[in-house]
């Protein structure tokens, strides 16, 4: 019985049997699940027709929703802005589907066809395309932080006092070297 209950087509003829009998009267079970074999043999075959058919009238009876929930809607606009609320919201939906279920149809019959592209080009100007392989990163050595060790494994003690120094001796050969002859500030007055 478990088999039959996660079967995708016992369950589907079972809920079509269920739901189907308001509108068509008592449906066998059996019979749903011949027709329903039916249709997923013509699908394995290739054939979409069937689906193409259901998606169709699909659409149709999403489009009738929604047009006999706009008129309810605008029935009640003046006494129950409840229920028109409501109403609009199931239309709206209704549309949303219909046009989703027209959507699926056309990819059904016209599939869109897929491009791999590596790459895509879209530079104005010159543009480098490295296309090749990528070359392997060499192994890099782990340089220990200078800023934060003195000698090394040793944290630096930030509430020592620190050794004195000359400013920025990184630049002293630049002003030794391109030092100006006069020193002296432009609005000093001094000759």
């Amino acid at each position: 019985m478990a088999e039959i209950a996660v079967n995708g087509i016992a369950s589907g003829a079972h809920i079509a049997r269920l739901m189907g009998a308001g509108s068509f009267g008592d449906l066998g079970l059996h019979e749903c699940v011949a027709v329903l074999k039916d249709h997923v043999r013509q699908v394995e075959g290739g054939s979409l027709a069937g689906m193409e058919a259901m998606l169709v009238g699909q659409a149709f009876a999403l489009n009738t929703i929604f047009h006999e929930c706009t008129r309810r809607a605008a029935l009640n606009l003046g006494q129950n802005l409840g229920a028109a609320d409501t109403y609009l919201r199931l239309a709206m939906k209704a549309q949303s589907q219909s046009r989703s279920t027209v959507e699926t149809l056309a990819e059904v019959k016209n599939p869109r066809s897929v491009a791999f592209v590596r790459q895509a080009n879209i530079a104005a100007g010159h543009q480098q395309i490295n296309n090749g392989t990528e070359p392997r990163a060499g192994e890099s050595e782990i340089q220990p932080n200078k800023l934060f060790e003195v000698i090394h494994g040793e944290p630096l003690d930030a509430r020592g006092p620190g050794t004195a120094s000359r400013g920025n001796s990184a630049l002293e050969p630049v002003g030794a070297i391109n030092r100006p002859s006069n020193r002296r500030r432009k609005g000093s007055g001094q000759p």
